[in-house]
């Protein structure tokens, strides 16, 4: 399993949400469909903004048995103590993800490896 990538003559230590990324697109991993009243979404989509709402509850004050703050910053590479430091991480990641997804710049997959080295 690739755990770092050279990105611009950059060593980057990926985390284990960008080495999905990169094994759902080369077809090693298999997602799973997530279907809506309008149609099927992106998984890696979903998987953010339902992250995004439970790491929202954390940072104010409300736990939930399902999702733990040191798992998710494991999984998204997240620096800080609480749920509060972690979530502008997390949104800004969210963002960076879907200007890849639309496309945006010449950075698209770029943009979201090299998150990490921008969230401080």
């Amino acid at each position: 399993m690739i755990t770092y990538l050279y990105l611009n003559k950059k060593l980057i230590i990926m985390t284990p949400f960008q080495q999905a990324l990169i094994q759902a697109s080369e077809g090693k991993l298999q997602t799973p469909t997530v279907s809506t009243a309008t149609g099927n979404i992106n998984y890696f989509g979903y998987q953010l903004a339902v992250h995004k709402y439970h790491l929202s509850l954390m940072a104010k004050g409300i736990q939930n048995r399902q999702v733990k703050l040191t798992d998710l910053k494991k999984y998204y590479g997240l620096k800080g103590r609480t749920a509060a430091d972690c979530l502008p991480q997390l949104i800004q990641l969210m963002d960076s993800y879907q200007r890849a997804l639309k496309g945006y710049g010449d950075e698209n997959v770029s943009e979201v490896m090299d998150m990490n080295s921008r969230v401080s």
